[in-house]
């Protein structure tokens, strides 16, 4: 089984979790995430306790590419979309990690998500050219290189501010 992948092994250690009555342990909140890495078998596993979850339990299905989960997994959970979290709250997570100036920047450039801005304040992110700029005053830039335009884009996913060219701001 590949690393990155949820397999039906661990699926079935917490369907089986779940069979314990909630009067021996109460109730029960379980979380899979990234479900995108579910595998097929784990998927198919999942289905059973997906249609008739007991009813001490919750089940969170947490993807951040919900048209790659399997449409069986899909048409058997509510979605529920949640908002980015705003500049702001992420600046003030980011702040005990990097100068202010390149916390704000990054939670600016990060449309939201930690999990990138931490990226773009990595030495990772940094060496591909995602490193948020501080502006002295002016806004910050993002930077990418021609050549590594492609890569740059599959790592930082949807930034939504590399447009064409170098040098590209966001306001």
């Amino acid at each position: 089984v590949p690393v990155n992948e949820i397999a039906i092994k661990r699926v079935r250690q917490v369907t089986s979790m779940l069979e314990v009555s909630a009067h021996r342990a109460g109730r029960r909140v379980v979380v899979i995430a990234p479900a995108e890495r579910l595998n097929v078998e784990a998927s198919n596993a999942l289905l059973k306790t997906l249609e008739e979850p007991p009813p001490f339990a919750h089940l969170l299905i947490l993807s951040s590419e919900p048209e790659a989960l399997a449409e069986t997994i899909v048409s058997r959970c509510q979605p529920v979309e949640f908002a980015p979290l705003p500049p702001a709250a992420l600046a003030e997570v980011l702040a005990a990690e990097a100068p202010a100036d390149e916390a704000a920047a990054a939670a600016r450039l990060a449309a939201g998500d930690l999990d990138r801005a931490r990226f773009l304040l990595s030495e990772p992110g940094r060496a591909m050219g995602c490193s948020p700029m501080p502006s002295h005053g002016l806004r910050p830039t993002y930077i990418t290189a021609p050549r590594i335009r492609a890569a740059t884009l599959g790592v930082c996913g949807s930034i939504g501010t590399v447009r064409s060219g170098c040098g590209t701001t966001r306001s």
